[in-house]
């Protein structure tokens, strides 16, 4: 029940639009709150099919494919599984997230973004379920329904605005060094996060999980 704040009471979500190093950073403070906190990669927007090329006047693919435009509209989905693989010893999902919050067994809930507005991540339905979390953290580029529902909300910014390192779908590293204008990096943010003003209310609540729920379990080994 809600009174024990067992391991599925605390949730973060990594967006497959962050980097590895800004996923590791949160992380890394995700395990720091509690051994029991359940971290996930959030959904993956897709939108049709592969698109292959060349082409004929018709459209038609012909020969060897030596272009495709992929049906996955996001740039880390690798990065962020094998970051959420390394922290989260039990497999969880973002499906298992929404259970959760329709069961009322969500006390907070720090989700990550960066969608864009023409592949949205999260259905109106999601936010619906995420917003009953008792306290939803949403770290976002754009104002969303999730923006809407959240407690409180931090500034993001586009994957290419960002210096770091992303996987792309066949496994290759690929880093960003000089980004789009000043480059403004979410993990930057994530290091001073904890001397800034709201980080203490933030971390408090779910610190306060940790401690009820270190009462009643053993961290896993």
């Amino acid at each position: 029940g809600v009174a024990k704040a067992d391991a599925g009471k605390a949730w973060f979500v990594l967006s497959p639009f962050l980097t590895v190093e800004e996923a590791w950073l949160l992380g890394t403070y995700a395990r720091s709150v509690s051994p029991f906190v359940n971290i996930v990669c959030g959904p993956v927007p897709v939108s049709g099919e592969d698109d292959t090329y060349p082409k004929d006047r018709r459209g038609r693919a012909t020969g060897t494919v030596k272009f495709t435009i992929r049906a996955e509209k996001c740039p880390n989905r690798k990065g962020i599984e094998a970051v959420v693989a390394h922290f989260q010893q039990k497999p969880v999902s973002f499906a298992d997230l929404l259970a959760a919050c329709d069961r009322d067994e969500v006390a907070f809930a720090y989700v990550t973004g960066g969608y864009g507005s023409s592949s949205p991540g999260f259905k109106v339905e999601d936010s619906e379920r995420i917003g009953r979390a008792g306290y939803l953290v949403v770290h976002d580029l754009l104002p969303s329904f999730m923006t809407d529902k959240a407690k409180l909300v931090i500034p993001s910014a586009a994957f290419s605005e960002k210096e770091g390192t992303y996987v792309n779908h066949a496994g290759r590293t690929f880093c960003i060094f000089r980004p789009l204008g000043r480059g403004r990096v979410i993990f930057s943010y994530l290091i001073v996060a904890p001397t800034l003003p709201f980080w203490p209310s933030v971390s408090g609540r779910a610190r306060a999980l940790a401690e009820q729920n270190t009462q009643c379990r053993k961290p896993r080994q």
